[in-house]
């Protein structure tokens, strides 16, 4: 789920500055002319974390936890270096809600960081932490409903997420839409909004919102508009004067294929980090193929909402093939849809449900060992709290 579209633009400077320390004032210039000098940021990231570590005040820990965000998004190379960053930004964050705990721009900076790990970490992670990133969000949201970047954050999570769990267009919308009413230049947020209109069908007002998108002299955040948001509005604006043309020659399922090709190539062309629109190629192959259907493991989280069954639905799904996932998870959990439960399963009678599934005999062993430790460490439960996921 890459459940959280578009968090590169949540540092957007708005409200109130910031006191402190003078690195705290540069973080703010540097986050709206980051695509000027981006080494900068490794300098304030390690001038923020002596700070912090010399006199941990509230606005020099949430200046590091916003530093730590946009490195992990900026400068951060490898995926552990990635899951560091992030794992920081939300260390400090928690500091500065146990000093703070109103300040909503914490909760906004842990909400981010934990949303950017988990989905950094993978899917299921992602699905995991999403109670907590929302938590954060909402009490953000209670503490400082004037901070723009909070709305951008909720109108995302919205968006992307699926319905099942939580994700509302009316309520993306009109996230969006109020964080404009704060900052009506905050681009980023235009381009989410677009998105939910288009996706609702509304398309001559995503494309107002896209053409504004463009307009703005000047945007809230010059680096934002140059490395993306400019980028991303006119890819949708071609793309709605062309949504009429379909090959004559070539099938819907052809021709959606060849759009999410475009789409993949795109995002690899884009300046700046790549980023690769799942949600949007998914979208584009059930709207134009409506025979498609879902996989074996959204199916699974669809049907009983259970952390556990999708987690054992996943393990199963690795090197195996989606038409024998399904089958093989809906027989294991026959004998067994919890974690005591598959206990009492023999390592053969487990082989013998799932078979033939990629790795049956290794996958089964993994299975108890799962389990067992969900019982051992987590009392039986698939642990939702992203300090007890770190310690997994």
């Amino acid at each position: 789920m890459r459940v959280l579209v578009a968090l590169l633009a949540l540092f957007a400077a708005a409200g109130t500055a910031w006191a402190g320390s003078p690195l705290v004032s540069e973080l703010q210039t540097f986050a709206t002319h980051y695509h000027e000098n981006p080494q900068k940021l490794d300098e304030l990231k390690a001038g923020l974390e002596k700070a912090a570590l010399a006199d941990p005040d509230v606005e020099t820990l949430l200046a590091l936890s916003w530093a730590c965000f946009l490195y992990g998004d900026l400068r951060a190379t490898t995926v552990d270096d990635k899951l560091a960053a992030y794992d920081r930004g939300r260390q400090a964050a928690k500091q500065a809600i146990a000093l703070a705990p109103k300040s909503g721009r914490a909760q906004f900076w842990y909400g981010a960081n934990t949303g950017r790990w988990g989905q950094t970490k993978g899917v299921m992670r992602a699905l995991f932490l999403l109670p907590i990133v929302k938590e954060a969000m909402e009490t953000a949201l209670a503490l400082d409903p004037g901070y723009a970047p909070t709305y951008s954050l909720a109108g995302s999570i919205y968006y992307e997420v699926p319905g099942f769990v939580g994700g509302d267009l009316d309520r993306s919308e009109a996230m969006f839409r109020k964080g404009l009413e704060i900052d009506p230049h905050y681009t980023t947020m235009r381009v989410g909004l677009a998105r939910t209109l288009l996706k609702k069908g509304r398309t001559s007002d995503a494309r107002r919102e896209l053409e504004a998108v463009l307009a703005f002299t000047p945007p809230s955040n010059p680096a934002d508009w140059t490395i993306k948001d400019a980028l991303q509005a006119k890819a949708p604006v071609a793309h709605i004067k062309e949504r009429s043309y379909r090959p004559a020659d070539s099938s819907k399922k052809e021709w959606a294929a060849g759009q999410c090709a475009a789409r993949h190539q795109e995002a690899f062309l884009t300046p700046g980090r790549p980023r690769v629109a799942i949600g949007g190629i998914i979208r584009t192959l059930v709207r134009h193929a409506p025979s498609s259907r879902i996989t074996s493991l959204a199916a699974v989280a669809a049907e009983r909402h259970d952390p556990f069954r999708v987690l054992i639905a996943c393990l199963l799904s690795l090197r195996t093939k989606d038409e024998t996932t399904g089958p093989a998870s809906a027989r294991l959990f026959v004998l067994a849809d919890a974690p005591a439960a598959m206990l009492r399963l023999t390592p053969k009678q487990i082989e013998r449900a799932i078979f033939p599934v990629g790795f049956y005999r290794t996958k089964a062993r993994v299975i108890l060992g799962v389990c067992r430790d969900l019982i051992d460490r987590f009392g039986g439960r698939v642990p939702d709290d992203i300090d007890e996921l770190l310690r997994a």
